[in-house]
């Protein structure tokens, strides 16, 4: 999710795009508004990562000597302003000297490992109108693109043929609250004793948010979404929403009566759906990132038992060793 500044810009500008009171985005509009907002999905994470700088273990090592070294300067310089003797007053200074050029080669290595990680990590730019342009898309994939505000809503779809956008008329808040009451739904369903009520839930509001979010891009396709493969880039609280649990309408159902869950037509049933952070990130994975064959494989496991009596970490690592072991999958 963007900053609260970024959503501002963002805004502002859809507001100031429509200011000359058209009916319409045209789709050179189109283009630009979604140039816009992965400039601004870069700046807020770029503003992340050089927050999160510190995790980088080489770094906080180097950002733990510089503290280290900015303390005996500040303890060296005390001692100084109350120091009378002048011998002892050069001695002082000549240490403060020393570790301020300290300070300075570890000022340098953080700079270096900083650039060498941005370098190295972050070499996704910003898409732009040129490239969304260029068809980057396969023949049969659509990007979905959902902006989600508190006074009104819309979601771009870029296919190969262009660009078009659809308003989604509730409002945040009605959106949040059928997001939040299907979700619940189904968690409560191996629990419930009503699960006839918990799948009326579940049908009602599928098929409520696939008519919200999706139906007006189907009703422009010829065979709906059948073979069309939805890249989602969701917004706010459709970031909470599995797309594929909604519910294609189909005239051959009785919604009156008691369905067999696993006949509904969800989603996932007519079509592959993906998910990405942004239009950018999508774009360089599908483009420029190239895997990378390593030499090595590791098997990682994680022990999901936060109980006090949880077994050790080396205990569940070798029980779990014997396993594989035995089933002849591990080899040094």
């Amino acid at each position: 999710e963007y900053s609260k500044e970024s959503y501002y810009i963002l805004s502002l500008i859809i507001i100031a795009m429509t200011s000359d009171w058209e009916d319409d985005f045209t789709e050179e509009q189109i283009f630009k508004l979604l140039e816009i907002s992965e400039q601004l999905y870069a700046r807020t994470m770029l503003m992340r990562i050089n927050d999160g700088k510190a995790l980088n273990s080489g770094t906080k090592h180097l950002l733990n000597r510089r503290r280290q070294f900015e303390n005996e300067i500040n303890s060296q310089t005390n001692l100084l302003s109350f120091e009378e003797n002048e011998t002892r007053r050069l001695v002082i200074q000549n240490e403060i000297d020393q570790l301020y050029e300290k300070l300075s080669i570890v000022d340098n290595d953080i700079r270096s490992r900083d650039q060498n990680f941005f370098d190295d990590s972050f070499n996704v730019k910003p898409v732009s109108v040129e490239l969304l342009k260029e068809g980057f898309l396969e023949p049969n994939q659509i990007l979905l693109r959902y902006f989600v505000y508190d006074g009104y809503s819309l979601m771009i779809a870029v296919s190969p043929n262009g660009a078009v956008y659809y308003e989604i008329l509730p409002s945040r808040d009605e959106l949040a609250l059928k997001i939040k009451q299907l979700m619940n739904a189904y968690k409560m369903y191996p629990l419930s004793q009503d699960k006839q009520s918990i799948e009326s839930t579940q049908i009602k509001l599928g098929r409520e948010l696939y008519d919200i979010l999706l139906s007006g891009l189907a009703d422009q396709l010829e065979d709906g979404f059948t073979d069309w493969e939805l890249v989602i880039i969701p917004d706010r609280e459709l970031n909470l929403l599995p797309f594929e649990a909604l519910i294609l309408p189909d005239e051959s159902i009785d919604y009156s009566t008691r369905i067999d869950i696993d006949e509904l037509p969800f989603l996932i049933k007519e079509a592959d759906v993906s998910y990405a952070p942004s239009i950018s990130t999508f774009y360089h994975l599908k483009n420029n990132i190239k895997a990378q064959t390593r030499k090595n494989n590791i098997l990682s496991l994680g022990n999901n038992s936060f109980s006090a009596r949880a077994q050790s970490e080396e205990a569940v690592a070798a029980t779990t060793r014997s396993v594989y072991d035995m089933a002849g999958l591990l080899t040094d």
